[in-house]
């Protein structure tokens, strides 16, 4: 049986094909921009279950261990942390060329959904949502101080990694001390993938404290 987070990301990728075949980019955009206002609180369940960029990562990826394609590392000139908010202003650039100059919007969002599943295909999936995605640079901002977010339960952890190793965008590490994993707020995308799978289930969608 799939998992309802499966059915969600199905649903709001139709949505999205049907918006940007009509040609309804404001529409989809004022989607994103109400989630990630409600980042702040919520955490960045904008990525984890309604962006088509990361949906079209996980047929990627699934793709990828049918097709058995090796994984490379990333560049590392491809490393900057802050690079995300370069191809934000790339982005926004194009958007405005494309609507003062040719006077009509270029398919920009297609285009990039298109390059996070070739980005999947061949590096980790955290390359793109943490590097090259320009909806990562606000994201992780709101989303820093999410008051909502996956959390660890620290006394149920037993330091087994398995949450660390399926984590798309890198946002959980163990400490090698503690042997505790911890969760970066403004990294995760809220998704279920360690909760899934990690043994002694400490890992929950909750108010943080700290």
């Amino acid at each position: 049986m799939k998992r309802w987070d499966n059915w969600l990301r199905g649903l709001s990728f139709a949505l999205f094909v049907v918006l940007m075949i009509n040609q309804k980019v404001q529409l989809w955009l004022g989607l994103f921009l109400v989630t990630l206002v409600l980042a702040r609180w919520l955490g960045r369940l904008y990525c984890g279950y309604i962006c088509p960029l990361n949906t079209s990562m996980l047929v990627a990826e699934r793709l990828k261990k049918v097709l058995k394609i090796k994984e490379f590392k990333q560049p590392k000139f491809l490393s900057y942390k802050h690079l995300s908010w370069i191809t934000l202003a790339i982005m926004i650039g194009f958007m405005v060329f494309g609507q003062v100059v040719l006077k009509k919007q270029p398919p920009i969002l297609p285009i990039l959904t298109v390059l996070a599943f070739l980005t999947a295909l061949f590096y980790h999936p955290s390359f793109f949502h943490n590097y090259l995605c320009p909806y990562n640079a606000p994201l992780k901002l709101f989303g820093s101080k999410a008051t909502f977010s996956k959390h660890v339960t620290t006394e149920g952890c037993i330091g087994c990694t398995k949450c660390e190793k399926v984590c798309p965008s890198h946002a959980i590490a163990v400490d090698k001390v503690s042997r505790k994993a911890e969760i970066d707020r403004a990294l995760c995308h809220q998704c279920q993938e360690c909760t899934t799978v990690c043994p002694t289930h400490t890992i929950s969608y909750q108010k943080v404290v700290k």
